[in-house]
């Protein structure tokens, strides 16, 4: 299968590659964060005759922590609206640095490694489109003084359940990568050739094993 020396040099690639792409947020927030916006609210902003989804910057007496980014809704007939503090960084950068530190870490010809990255960029932002798509919707069901979505008791409790696990929970811009890395990086054929090279080792360690009792017997 995996030798030790493989596992640990693939490891310390990873975290060396993650924690220089992380390490300079200070130096590309601005410029990081004004894009998450600006393609956010192209794709979720929505404007109506009756409400507006929009996604705006913080001032800077609003939000905790790294949260730089709000996303909302605001009703034009009550003129009162709901919004979601959101923090670019976790969201999107940080998915982003995850799958490349991956890719770029894994043993592949550069023939398969330049496609790995392609889709599994491809693949990373479909899952910040799909995070913000889930703060959208946990924000319309929570609109006040009328929800613009209306769920059952049971149905908006799983709303704010996939809000949390989606959007807030660090954890999932870390395990979602690594899914994508796998999807992206690996062909059937790998599986295959490491169980290969996993069983040869197996009889190869029981020769030697056989080979040491033999011995053994031997001098005894």
């Amino acid at each position: 299968m995996f030798e030790r020396k493989q596992v640990t040099k693939f490891i310390v690639l990873v975290l060396v590659i993650y924690v220089l792409l992380a390490v300079p947020w200070p130096g590309v927030q601005q410029a990081y964060s004004a894009a998450y916006r600006v393609t956010a609210d192209a794709v979720l902003g929505v404007s109506t005759s009756h409400f507006l989804i929009y996604v705006r910057p913080l001032r800077e007496d609003e939000g905790e922590g790294d949260q730089d980014v709000k996303l909302g809704v605001w009703d034009r007939q009550v003129r009162r609206g709901q919004r979601v503090l959101l923090s670019s960084r976790l969201t999107g950068y940080l998915p982003t640095a995850a799958i490349l530190a991956l890719v770029l870490a894994t043993s592949l010809p550069w023939s398969r490694k330049w496609k790995a990255l392609l889709w599994g960029l491809v693949g990373v932002h479909m899952f910040i489109a799909l995070r913000l798509g889930s703060a959208a919707l946990y924000v319309l069901s929570r609109a006040k003084p009328t929800p613009f979505f209306e769920f059952t008791p049971l149905g908006n409790k799983i709303v704010y359940s996939i809000y949390e696990m989606a959007v807030r929970s660090p954890t999932t811009s870390f395990f979602v990568p690594a899914l994508i890395w796998i999807l992206v990086s690996f062909r059937k054929s790998d599986f295959e050739g490491w169980g290969e090279q996993g069983r040869k080792g197996d009889k190869k360690n029981r020769r030697q094993k056989i080979s040491s009792d033999s011995a053994a017997g031997l001098l005894s």
